[in-house]
């Protein structure tokens, strides 16, 4: 009887349904902490200005005048004279600045007398916009049968530019020019008149082949 309860029993608790264990809830996983964002680093930024340009400047003009001429044994006579002009002074980094450098000439009197010269030019800058340029130069006449050399001197006041972005400088003034030619006959001339600068003067042929020839048709 015993032993019949004990079985008894046995099989009762082995009957019962077993509960899972209790699991503990799910934790999270955490995420990796974030280091600060740190302000981008601002770029070096490249200074605004006119580009660097070159150490002179640079003029060309067309001349013209009229004056007396002197030679031994005859009456003065009148001279009438054209002609072409280029310099290109350094030192010039400023309208108050004072410039030296060459200059070339071609003067042509009387439509018939052709007269190069190579010379040396000083800007002095009497104020920024009209400064004062002296130039002396050797000369070569040619009178259609020789060449004959000589020298001359020249003085120039008027309005005169200074290009802060590029090399050319407009100008427009008055000179004077002394003159001194030797064999085969010895002359001296004194011619006074007007320059006018190239580039203004090519103005209205540029307007007009731009209005020409590369005009976009309107749509």
């Amino acid at each position: 009887m015993t032993l019949w309860l004990a079985l008894t029993a046995q099989m009762l608790t082995t009957s019962e349904p077993t509960q899972p264990p209790a699991t503990a809830p799910a934790v999270p996983a955490t995420e990796p902490a974030r280091p600060p964002t740190e302000p981008p680093t601002p770029q070096a930024t490249e200074p605004v200005g006119p580009p660097p340009r070159a150490p002179f400047e640079f003029t060309a003009q067309i001349s013209a005048g009229g004056g007396a001429l002197f030679a031994p044994g005859q009456p003065v006579s009148g001279v009438f004279a054209l002609g072409w002009r280029a310099d290109m002074l350094f030192l010039r980094n400023s309208p108050r600045a004072f410039g030296l450098g060459p200059a070339l000439a071609v003067r042509v009197d009387h439509f018939r007398d052709v007269v190069p010269s190579l010379g040396l030019s000083v800007l002095l800058p009497v104020t920024e916009a009209f400064p004062v340029v002296l130039t002396g130069a050797f000369a070569m006449r040619y009178d259609g049968t020789s060449w004959a050399p000589g020298g001359s001197a020249r003085a120039w006041f008027g309005m005169r530019s200074h290009n802060y972005h590029s090399v050319y400088a407009l100008c427009f003034g008055l000179w004077a020019e002394a003159r001194v030619m030797a064999q085969p006959q010895s002359t001296v001339d004194f011619v006074a008149g007007i320059d006018l600068d190239l580039q203004t003067l090519a103005i209205p042929f540029i307007a007009l082949y731009v209005e020409l020839f590369r005009r976009t048709p309107a749509h």
